[in-house]
């Protein structure tokens, strides 16, 4: 469905993404994750052909994004995570707009996304809270019945009811053979709902990995005390401090537990690896300051 073959976007001296590859295919729903700054938002762009790419290439629905973009407009969807519409129009006028750009005369859709997403549909876009402006770029996205879904933070400003309904839609379009493409801070929401999900750093991707099998790949681990005696085992450490470590084990459990024992352990939390833990690891590097947004 989309096909991201080894593309570089530079600004200035600074590479936005730099020979980034992926592939997500029908019915999947692939998350894309990374902390600010790290490519994500120049991805999207390069799919949606909004900005021009230095090198390589993408197709979508085995369309060239460039040359083909106007007809692969008819089959995607967007949900940007800022919501900028024309500000008098009201929720009714903006679907209905969206809706007619793809040819769809679909009134009884129309009133049950308004329902199941409880939108005002005769409230101005410029009256409307953030979350509420969301709603309606959802509502403008799924009107068009997409083969492909993109959506940037689509929960943010949405409450956890709305999220269910999201994610509720979500799973019946993959189920119709729709790819999902879905940029998100939110690790748990991508943990619970992609099938795959690919982890982005300073413009290049360091992992993708199949959340189907995620949670037999190791454990989390949290000891207070004595860690001298766990530094030993081959671990992948994710923060330590004086007397805390965390870390990902990937081993034997009992002889981790046999030599925990024999120290002086305060305290032991042992979780599920997660997607989270798995950012962790890969990102314990970075500053926690924000950069800009690419």
């Amino acid at each position: 469905m989309i096909k991201i073959e080894s593309i570089t976007k530079k600004y200035g001296n600074q590479f936005a993404v730099n020979n980034v590859s992926l592939e997500i295919q029908s019915g999947e729903v692939f998350g894309f994750v990374g902390p600010n700054g790290a490519g994500k938002s120049t991805t999207i762009k390069a799919i949606l052909n909004y900005i021009f790419l230095d090198n390589g290439s993408i197709t979508v629905l085995g369309l060239d994004a460039v040359k083909d973009n106007v007809e692969i407009k008819q089959h995607v969807a967007y949900v940007p995570s800022e919501v900028n519409f024309y500000p008098t129009f009201t929720a009714l006028e903006l679907i209905n707009l969206s809706a007619r750009a793809h040819d769809i005369d679909d009134d009884t859709m129309i009133d049950v996304l308004c329902r199941d997403f409880q939108i005002d549909k005769h409230k101005k876009l410029q009256d409307m809270s953030l979350g509420n402006k969301k709603k309606v770029a959802i509502a403008c996205a799924l009107i068009v019945k997409p083969k492909i879904l993109i959506m940037d933070e689509p929960t943010s400003g949405l409450d956890p009811l709305i999220q269910k309904v999201l994610f509720s839609y979500v799973k019946k379009l993959s189920r119709e053979g729709v790819a999902t493409f879905i940029s998100s801070h939110n690790l748990k929401e991508v943990q619970d709902h992609c099938d795959r999900v690919a982890f982005i750093k300073n413009g290049e991707v360091l992992k993708i990995a199949d959340l189907s099998e995620y949670t037999h790949s190791g454990k989390y681990i949290k000891i207070t005390g004595d860690v001298s005696q766990v530094v030993h085992f081959p671990i992948k450490i994710l923060s330590q401090k004086e007397n805390t470590l965390s870390f990902i084990f990937e081993g034997d459990l009992s002889l981790l537990f046999k030599s925990l024992l024999e120290a002086q352990i305060d305290d032991i939390l042992i979780e599920d690896l997660s997607i989270e833990h798995q950012f962790l690891e890969l990102y314990k590097e970075e500053e926690t300051h924000d950069t800009t947004p690419y």
